[in-house]
């Protein structure tokens, strides 16, 4: 059979295999160089598409045309670039390609290169003489897109090439605005090395322009060097003052502990010491640099404040500690400084520049001699690491001995250490950083136990402390009684089962109260331990629906909101998180752990900020974000909350939505469940939320779900100020300016939201309107937000209700959080009891709403929730190492950086919890590649048509997760219409029950990657052999014309290399289309 036309279609065809002997024999017959398929391509361009560089040089010699261009404008170079043949590139440009060359949107070659991320291509573009800050039509250059996508090795190329910083796209935004924008860290972490690199070869411009654009002045490099650091290494004097300027840290340190004005004096740069004493008279006090005590004595009289902070966070004392004048330290004692201000405190200072009577002197002031700074040093761990042996004498007799260090002492059998230890912290029952205390060293005490009176204590603890074994038993079994007893006798309130379950969750699993208490009022009891689903108890509690749990336990460990110093906390700007009712959000630290940092400020806002505080100190609940503390250094007010890393239920339903798969997963009825209470919560106390919308519910691996943002929080009443919240989530009455509104306004929010929840779209995502007509349409009652068709019975008639036009007739929070307590039982996928005829007479809002009667077990061995159900199939796993739930597909713990257990084994961990959830009534099933047949998702072969799929281990985990990100929503899909013929080129995609061509690269529905060729090519073949099919499976060798199997890699005959699986598939699909026309004629 004669598969092709004519000599220009086989030229085609042979440089698309790179069959060069072919194309050298073809090109002797004269073929034709520029016969071009339908789009418009020539065998130039697809030998440069596919990277075949030694077709690419014949048909280059042979005359082809290198300007020539496709259907898209794009010429064989622009081809080469896309796809990243580098060898391609280098050819053309050689054979003088336009490097310049734009097609149909003004794409360049190197365009291509950035938006795919090949930086060898870019790399040879660019030194041909590419225009680096050449325009497409959105105004966007090379560095926008490679920005946008985040490849930060292309970043880096084009910020050492010189790539102007300044310029804006359409939208008017620079490249690392565009970064910023999509979280692309290491993106932004290619622009703040740059400010490093520009700052150490003195680069005034280059420091200038990355400023300019954002750039923090205190950034670091992967070498921890920051740019005012190596602009003093250099000793250049300009630059220093710039970045001072900017906001860098004055008061850094070198390598060796020095501070840089220290360097800079030691290094003989004297203009970089003149431009640090300018900025410490300019920012600190003029008094303080030039030493005066006198003048500090007199600026302390006059009533200004002995605890001033500067930026940076240092005070009046680490300054003047610094520069060694002890007048001046006095005056500040005298004056109440505090002297342990800040985790790098006044005596660390001194124990840096190696100040031995400061040192002296802080300690007889009270200096706290066991604080440490950020690097978990004390100020006589930092005299150790400096040599200073007299300070750290004289620091030894000061400082407490740490828990580790006794139980480090007590099992390296040294007595005399023991004594010393325990003779300065009489603490017998100290732990170390594993959670092991004294009473559990075993043999080591009994030899030490003649040594110390403390070692009949110890040993009695160790004869009387029960088993961990014991109390998980106690608690399972629900016996108060027994518990009571053995935590009396010392019993570990946080023993574990074999599974990672605390008493706690025990408690909460079995419904029990009394346990329950007990353990709160245990010493020693750790509420946030989680299990190994990274569930605290506290979070248990809130999933399984037992509010009363839940509240004890927050009540517990919720402290009260205090004023902090603002040298206390440290707020990254560069990392804005996002922007609340009443000021910008941002990523902070304070006391050790990461933080959330409201701070307002406009007037407006921390007016308004000052109004949340108010608001989060009235009411504390579990389901709102825990206000830690709050500061107020004029004029700026910051408020501390708890730091939410699951970022809002907006940006998670947007990446559902691109079929992201997400490291947890929350289900519809979870994040409905926390609303529904936090609401029932606020309006039983008279409070109305005001400005309840998916932003304003964040997300947590740890701490679960929380509702955010009660500034606009006020009592209940029937009048109220008009034009608070969000439009598209406010009720008709809220927006009309004579109506009066009250708690219903909240519900109709809610509402709003389970709309989102089912769609993962914005309200009114899916119409054209103006934002003023859906406005007028909403307040007429002749609008509301969409829901899916396949929308489940319980979600649309909940929304539905909660939407009602008349404020009357939508429940109230605690009429949903009853209805939702009854869904939480209902087992997943499980219908819910059809609209009741007669609908309660107290809300007919809530017709049709009730569902399945079934109760809990009141045993501690009910089983799971569908919440619990619900985690069983997320696409996740805890990593072996730190526990942290991680996504299936990830090569490494993005925590610890573990690496991730093989594809092998994720499958069978993945297998055996979806064997589990199958018991529970939750099947996932796929649709069979070659009949679309369902089939349980824990095997790989049909039942029906005895098909084994080849896909590997890696594939086959890369659709299951796939699978279950969707199907973690109410988004997804759970049923398909089957294949009607096996003679057929479609095929269902597994993940969203589309057909779609079994040529597609990815499904074009969802987008999620198909099969590779190879496993197409095996099912296709199955298909015909099983259908019966008359279809040639034969395969034509290009070389010899020769008939081989479709199957063979080379021909029998020549042995050279026949089609690629991809070409094979594609003829394959050709024959069984004809087949099929035929047949129906």
């Amino acid at each position: 059979m004669n598969w092709f036309r004519n000599q220009g279609e086989v030229l085609f065809e042979a440089a698309s295999q790179g069959n060069e002997s072919v194309v050298a024999r073809l090109l002797q017959k004269g073929a034709p160089l520029e016969w071009t398929d339908s789009y418009g391509e020539t065998p130039l361009s697809i030998a440069a598409n596919y990277g075949h560089e030694g077709v690419v040089r014949q048909l280059i010699a042979a005359g082809a045309n290198v300007h020539h261009k496709n259907n898209g404008g794009n010429t064989p170079l622009s081809i080469a670039a896309h796809y990243g043949r580098e060898g391609a590139v280098q050819q053309l440009i050689a054979a003088g390609a336009n490097i310049h060359h734009t097609n149909n949107h003004q794409w360049t070659p190197l365009h291509y290169a950035a938006f795919f991320g090949y930086v060898e291509s870019a790399r040879q573009l660019l030194a041909a003489g590419a225009d680096i800050n050449a325009v497409d039509k959105s105004i966007g250059t090379p560095l926008h897109w490679a920005s946008e996508i985040g490849y930060d090795a292309m970043v880096r190329l084009f910020l050492e090439a010189g790539a102007d910083l300044s310029l804006k796209d359409d939208k008017g935004k620079t490249a690392r605005d565009i970064a910023k924008e999509k979280n692309k860290t290491n993106t932004l972490n290619a622009f703040d090395e740059a400010l490093v690199r520009a700052a150490a070869s003195g680069d005034m411009t280059r420091v200038r322009g990355l400023l300019d654009i954002g750039v923090d002045a205190n950034t670091t490099n992967d070498s921890g060097e920051t740019p005012l650091l190596v602009a003093v290494t250099q000793g250049d004097a300009a630059i220093v003052e710039l970045l001072l300027k900017a906001g860098a840290d004055a008061f850094q340190t070198t390598t060796d502990g020095s501070f840089l004005v220290v360097a800079a004096q030691r290094n003989g740069h004297d203009e970089v010491v003149a431009v640090f004493e300018k900025t410490f008279k300019t920012a600190l006090s003029s008094a303080v640099s030039r030493g005066d005590a006198t003048e500090v004595a007199s600026v302390l009289a006059q009533g200004n404040p002995a605890n001033c902070v500067f930026e940076g966070g240092r005070s009046l004392l680490h300054v003047a500690t610094a520069l060694g004048i002890v007048e001046i330290i006095e005056s500040l004692i005298s004056a109440e400084a505090n002297i342990n201000a800040k985790g790098e405190t006044a005596l660390h200072v001194a124990v840096r520049c190696g100040h031995k009577s400061i040192v002296q002197l802080l300690v007889d002031a009270g200096a706290d001699c066991d604080v440490v700074n950020e690097d978990k040093l004390t100020p006589m761990a930092l005299a150790e690491k400096f040599g200073l042996d007299d300070i750290q004498s004289f620091l030894r007799v000061h400082t407490q001995p740490t828990n580790s260090e006794i139980v480090s002492a007590v099992v390296s059998h040294d007595a005399n250490l023991v004594r010393e230890f325990l003779g300065r912290r009489d603490n017998p029952n100290a732990t170390d950083e594993t959670g092991q205390s004294l009473s559990f060293v075993g043999q080591s005490l009994i030899q030490v136990a003649a040594t110390h009176d403390h070692a009949n204590t110890i040993k009695q603890m160790m004869h009387t402390c029960p088993p961990d074994e014991e109390l998980v038993a106690a608690a399972v079994s629900s016996d108060h009684n027994h518990l009571r007893n053995l935590l009396s006798r010392g019993g570990n309130p946080n023993a574990t089962d074999e599974v990672g379950q605390t008493l706690l969750h025990l408690a909460v699993l079995s419904d029990a109260q009394d346990i329950l208490a007990e353990l709160l009022k245990t010493a020693g009891i750790d509420i946030s331990k989680s299990n190994q689903l990274g569930d605290s108890p506290l979070v248990m509690a809130i999933k399984h629906g037992h509010r009363s749990f839940a509240k004890r336990m927050f009540a517990k460990v919720h402290n009260s909101t205090r004023h902090l110093d603002a040298s206390e906390l440290t707020v990254d700007v560069a990392s804005r998180l996002g922007h609340g009712g009443f000021g910008a959000v941002y990523k902070g630290s304070w006391s050790g752990r990461t933080v959330a940092v409201k701070a307002g400020l406009r007037m407006d806002e921390m007016h308004g900020l000052r109004k949340e505080i108010r608001a989060m100190q009235a009411y504390v609940h579990v389901a709102v974000p825990a206000a830690a503390a709050w500061s107020h250094l004029s004029p700026h007010v910051q408020l501390v909350l708890e730091y939410m890393d699951g970022g809002d239920l907006r940006n998670y339903l947007y990446r559902k939505s691109k079929g992201e798969v997400m490291a947890v997963e929350y289900s519809t009825l979870e994040v409905a469940w926390v609303i529904a209470n936090a609401l029932a919560d606020l309006h039983h106390e008279d409070l109305l939320h005001r400005d309840l919308k998916s932003h304003n519910v964040l997300l947590s691996s740890t701490n679960y779900i929380k509702l955010a943002d009660l500034g606009l929080a006020r009592n209940d009443a029937s009048t109220m100020t008009k034009g608070v919240g969000t439009l598209y989530w406010m009720a008709p009455e809220v927006q009309d300016p004579d109506a009066k509104y009250n708690a219903a306004a909240d519900i109709y929010s809610f509402g709003v939201i389970l709309t989102e929840l089912n769609t993962f779209q914005i309200p009114y995502a899916d119409i054209k309107m103006a934002p003023v007509k859906v406005v007028y349409e909403v307040m007429a009652g002749r609008l509301r937000p969409s829901l899916r068709a396949d929308c489940p019975t319980w979600l649309r008639e909940l929304a539905t209700a909660c939407m009602a036009h008349d404020p009357k007739q939508r429940p109230t929070a605690h009429e949903i959080v009853k209805l939702l307590q009854r869904q939480l039982k209902v087992p997943m996928d499980a219908p819910t009891t059809p609209p009741s005829a007669n609908p309660a007479a107290e809300n007919t809002a809530l017709s049709g709403l009730q569902t399945s009667n079934s109760t809990w077990s009141s045993s501690g061995t009910q089983s799971f929730s569908a919440l619990s159900t619900a985690s069983l199939v997320a696409p996740t796993i805890n990593c072996s190492s730190c526990k942290t739930p991680q996504s299936l597909l990830n090569s490494e713990c993005s925590k610890c950086a573990a690496p991730a257990k093989p594809a092998k084994l994720k499958l069978k961990v993945l297998n055996a919890r979806l064997t589990k959830a199958k018991d529970r009534g939750v099947n996932i099933s796929v649709p069979c590649f070659v009949c679309s047949a369902p089939t349980d998702a824990t095997t790989d072969d049909c039942g029906e048509c005895q098909y084994i799929s080849t896909a590997s281990d890696d594939e086959r985990l890369c659709i299951l997760v796939a699978i279950l990100g969707r199907a973690g929503s109410t988004a997804g899909t759970s049923t398909w219409t089957q294949l009607p013929t096996l003679v057929s080129t479609a095929v269902v995609c597994p993940v969203c029950k589309v057909s779609h061509s079994v040529t597609d690269a990815e499904c074009p529905t969802c987008a999620s990657p198909a099969l590779p060729a190879s496993a197409k090519l095996d099912g296709l073949l199955h298909r015909i052999k099983t259908s019966g099919a008359a279809v040639d499976t034969s395969c034509h060798c290009t070389v010899c014309e020769s008939a081989t199997s479709i199957t063979d890699a080379v021909c029998s005959d020549c042995e050279e290399p026949l089609w690629s699986d991809a070409v094979k598939v594609y003829y394959l699909c050709r024959r069984i289309e004809l087949f099929a026309a035929t047949k129906a004629a």
